[in-house]
C-alpha cells in the first residue's frame, strides 16, 4: 500500500508543478505585452470598425480617411495588443522618428524658396 500512496503523491506533485509552470508561462506572456523594450514609434492604419477599440484603449488618432480608416502612432511593443485583439492593421511608417528626420532635411529654406521664385520670375517675365 505504501507504493500506491507514493504514486498518488507523485501525481499530485507533478500536477502542482505543471500548474505552476503554466501560470508562470501565462504571466510572462501577458507581461511581455507591456514590458517589451522596443519603443520605436510606428504609424499604423486600422479600419473604421476599430474606432471603439482605439478610444477604449486610449490610442491617439493622428489622422483619418473619412468613413474608411484611422491612422495611429504607437510604439512597436503595442502591436501585440492589436494582434491579440484580432485588429487588422497595416504599417505605414516603421520608424516615425527616422522618417521625420529624413523628411525634415528635404524641405527648402525660405532663402532657397525666394531664390527659386526670383529665378522663375526672371526666366518667365509677364
Amino acid at each position: 500500500m505504501l507504493i500506491w500512496g507514493e504514486i498518488a503523491m507523485n501525481k499530485k506533485f507533478v500536477s502542482i508543478f505543471l500548474t505552476i509552470i503554466l501560470i508562470i508561462f501565462i504571466f510572462n506572456s501577458i507581461s511581455g505585452i507591456s514590458n517589451s523594450t522596443d519603443n520605436t514609434l510606428i504609424l499604423i492604419r486600422v479600419d473604421k470598425e476599430s474606432y471603439n477599440f482605439l478610444i477604449n484603449n486610449n490610442f491617439e488618432i493622428v489622422g483619418s480617411k473619412p468613413y474608411e480608416s484611422f491612422d495611429v502612432i504607437i510604439s512597436k511593443n503595442k502591436l501585440k495588443i492589436f494582434d491579440i485583439s484580432g485588429i487588422s492593421y497595416s504599417i505605414l511608417i516603421s520608424d516615425v522618428e527616422k522618417y521625420d528626420n529624413l523628411v525634415r532635411g528635404s524641405y527648402h529654406t525660405l532663402a532657397e524658396i525666394e531664390s527659386i521664385l526670383q529665378s522663375i520670375s526672371s526666366n518667365y517675365p509677364s
